[in-house]
């Protein structure tokens, strides 16, 4: 199968078997296990670029008002969200997800997401009827319902989500089975394909690896769940990490499942939580398979509401920091980069002052302007910041 890469090497570094002898080079990697018991493993060559699908505003924000200390949440207004996810897309990452048009009483985090779209346009002035420019922010629609809502509030790209658990599927969107929750989400995604208007169609699923109620999870039931969802119109696939249980060797089963079930490398993307310390390591995995389509989620804030002990997403400055690091390039600008983070850092500490001097000089050109734009200069500074910042907001 052209899936059927082995990664030992990998392998090997999730499990910990790097000794103070062993040596990592663009080549490969040297292991040393001790007297006389030593191994070079090969690594893939990594592909020339990879998008970066910034989740922060929806997934990195939507579970701040359930948070005992909420005293950020009276400030996520419509049009604040709106400003974090313009000041993401102008550090050029590749999406943004926006907002959820979800129901407001169970995540208020997301109230008022047409709002959102529409402080977006004001941000973008003319750019926004430029339909690659608009394309570039997403809304997340859990069924048909917040799809119409979603491309009424003209929005033309979409992410629909789904599950492998029954357990998830009960917690997440009230169904029975996650054969219920596939099929609102393929009627969602049959529904924004239809429009002329809509460009882009992202595909969830849920708990790929593992479930946070239940166990592991079969990688026949994503791959099903992959090619419904593709039939019904998605554009693109992504295997979402929802309890930071991924693994090289799950995720090498669940693309060799989707490759089976008639899916590319260039449809498939993924969406790692840092719960324990391996979305780097999953991210170059998924980089040795051609995965090249990878969300992250500024200051690694987010996690999931409905997952049980899941903080963290993959941290965006990391991420961009690790891809630099290893040849692959992004796009991003590190210093605009920082500048959201500084803005998203505001916002979930709930420091008002700092967000209204942001948004000033932002208004007066200062912000993200000046400084160093090298993503490795500027990341020890984000990662102090990510790791001050609360692990308390959520796929």
């Amino acid at each position: 199968m052209m899936f059927q890469l082995r990664m030992p090497f990998m392998a090997s570094l999730q499990r910990g078997h790097l000794s103070r002898n062993s040596h990592l080079s663009a080549a490969g990697v040297f292991f040393s296990y001790g007297p006389g018991h030593s191994c070079f493993h090969t690594l893939p060559l990594p592909p020339s670029h990879v998008n970066i699908n910034e989740v922060g505003p929806r997934d990195g924000l939507q579970n701040e008002s359930s948070c005992s200390d909420n005293r950020s949440s009276a400030l996520l207004t419509p049009y604040r969200r709106a400003f974090l996810a313009f000041l993401l897309k102008q550090a050029n990452c590749h999406t943004v997800e926006a907002a959820a048009f979800v129901r407001e009483d169970k995540v208020p985090a997301m109230a008022g997401a047409a709002q959102v779209f529409e402080h977006l346009r004001t941000l973008e002035g003319e750019n926004a009827n430029k339909r690659d420019v608009w394309a570039r922010y997403v809304a997340l629609v859990p069924n048909r319902k917040g799809a119409e809502k979603a491309i009424d509030a003209g929005v033309n790209s979409l992410a629909v989500v789904t599950c492998v658990s029954d357990a998830f599927a009960n917690k997440n969107v009230g169904t029975k089975t996650w054969q219920d929750n596939l099929r609102l989400a393929c009627e969602a995604a049959t529904t924004a394909a239809r429009n002329a208007d809509v460009q882009r169609v992202r595909g969830y699923i849920s708990c790929s690896f593992a479930c946070p109620y239940d166990t592991l999870t079969r990688a026949e039931d994503v791959a099903h769940s992959a090619a419904a969802l593709a039939d019904a119109g998605c554009t693109e696939i992504v295997l979402g990490d929802t309890d930071g249980r991924a693994s090289v060797r799950r995720l090498e089963e669940n693309v060799t499942a989707l490759s089976r079930a008639g899916l590319e490398q260039d449809t498939i993307g993924v969406h790692f939580h840092d719960t324990f310390g391996q979305a780097l390591a999953n991210v170059y995995a998924s980089l040795a398979l051609g995965i090249t389509s990878v969300d992250a989620s500024c200051a690694g804030l987010g996690g999931c509401p409905f997952a049980p002990g899941a903080t963290g997403n993959l941290a965006t400055e990391d991420l961009a920091f690790f891809a630099e690091g290893a040849g692959v390039s992004t796009g991003v600008d590190a210093r605009r980069l920082l500048a959201a983070g500084r803005y998203a850092h505001a916002l979930a500490c709930g420091d008002e002052r700092l967000l209204v001097k942001l948004e000033q000089d932002w208004r007066d050109g200062k912000l993200g302007s000046g400084g160093d734009a090298d993503v490795a200069k500027a990341r020890p500074v984000a990662g102090r910041a990510a790791r001050a910042w609360p692990r308390k907001l959520g796929m």
